[in-house]
């Protein structure tokens, strides 16, 4: 289920006419980028997995074992672009995962700090998405 979330991430966001101005690619492996940045991108990979803890988890088997996938998602804005359109991007980022947000239930979206890269040249929106109680096996 870890790659079925991520990828059903990536198609909706590559998909997006919203989103046609910038080049959405996978987070690993990365493909190699214009430095400085030229378009926008947003980049879709995996977070993290883990298993529901406890004494339920003690009786789950890998067929109905239940856990959190964490989706990562950068938004990285080019330093020649204002930082308006950086948060243009970020309000058409979640405007397009609204379509993908309930067919992989998910249930938090946490915007973290935006920041500027110098390594990158970039305005960097980090976003998370979190899925919860899925089998991380299937």
């Amino acid at each position: 289920m870890c790659s079925k979330t991520v990828e059903a991430v990536f198609n909706a966001l590559s998909s997006n006419a919203l989103l046609s101005d910038a080049k959405v690619i996978r987070d690993f492996p990365s493909i190699k980028q214009d430095m400085p940045l030229e378009v926008p991108i947003v980049s879709v990979g995996l977070g993290g997995a883990s298993l529901q803890s406890g004494d339920e988890a003690a009786i789950l088997s890998k067929d109905n074992a239940l856990g959190t996938v964490e989706v990562k998602i950068s938004i990285c804005s080019p330093k020649s672009k204002a930082g308006n359109e950086a948060i243009s991007l970020l309000d058409r980022v979640l405007s397009a995962l609204s379509s993908v947000l309930s067919s992989v239930k998910a249930q938090i979206v946490d915007i973290e700090e935006i920041k500027y890269s110098t390594s990158l040249g970039c305005l960097l929106i980090p976003l998370s998405l979190k899925v919860t109680n899925i089998n991380p096996f299937s």
